[in-house]
């Protein structure tokens, strides 16, 4: 590149420069509040989550612990409680309400069930959930004794 190009450059940039000062000098200084379409109108905050109370905390950590103890007794190794779990078991908790103390019952009955399919599950707490309405109806031995 030799000194002319570079001072036909230069003059390129310096004619460009005063154009877009020009350009700058034309605009309005303050620009008009624009008009939000009601498509961006502001959307109200949704509702905080709830927390749980202490109750629930204790009762939560109580139903896990029994379901974990009594799969212990039937495995002989700890149950590794997933997220899935933690979240199928608050969901349970949340649904029966004062039917959680039937709970105990409920797990044995499930960890005892030998349906091939459920063995294969290993017994996991959140097929338990899934599965919760099949273990909460009484088997046909308890219903006759029931009539």
């Amino acid at each position: 590149m030799t000194s002319l190009d570079v001072e036909k450059i230069a003059g390129i940039l310096e004619q460009k420069a005063a154009e877009l000062r020009q350009l700058a000098a034309s605009l309005p200084t303050t620009t008009p509040p624009r008009e939000k379409p009601e498509q961006f109108a502001l959307v109200p905050d949704p509702p905080a989550k709830r927390k749980r109370t202490p109750a629930e905390g204790n009762l939560f950590q109580s139903a896990l612990t029994a379901f974990g103890e009594m799969w212990r007794a039937r495995y002989k190794e700890r149950y590794i409680v997933s997220p899935a779990d933690r979240a199928q078991l608050g969901r349970l908790l949340r649904q029966i309400g004062d039917e959680a103390d039937a709970l105990p019952a409920l797990f044995m009955r499930y960890l005892a069930d030998t349906d091939e399919f459920v063995v294969r599950q290993g017994h996991t707490l959140k097929y338990f959930v899934a599965s919760f309405n099949r273990y909460r109806a009484a088997p046909a031995a308890d219903r006759r004794q029931l009539l």
